[in-house]
């Protein structure tokens, strides 16, 4: 029994670790840190297929953003996750396009 309760403890925080590594790209790429207010992010974290996922979605405010893509590497125990955002990514480019490609 305690076995379990050990298994369900490092499942839980491991599940916590993750989903804190995806707020954190979230709102890192946004560039508002924790102003912009984590009860709003709410993440479907994807299937690990070996060690990496490319499947997780996020909800902003309740509605699921297709713009956003991450990518969740589990590397020696750590979650690593990076985030882009396909509009943000188009406006950056767009603005290089406009500055001579600088």
């Amino acid at each position: 029994s305690s076995g379990i309760n050990a298994e369900y403890g490092q499942e839980r925080l491991a599940n916590f670790y993750r989903h804190w590594c995806l707020k954190e790209s979230f709102v890192k790429t946004i560039g508002t840190g924790l102003k912009f207010g984590l009860q709003r992010i709410e993440f479907n974290p994807g299937e690990l297929v070996g060690n990496l996922c490319t499947s997780t979605t996020v909800a902003v405010d309740g509605v699921v953003d297709p713009d956003w893509c991450f990518e969740e590497v589990f590397l020696d125990g750590h979650f690593i996750a990076t985030a882009v955002n396909r509009s943000i990514q188009e406006h950056v480019e767009s603005e290089g396009d406009q500055d001579g490609g600088v």
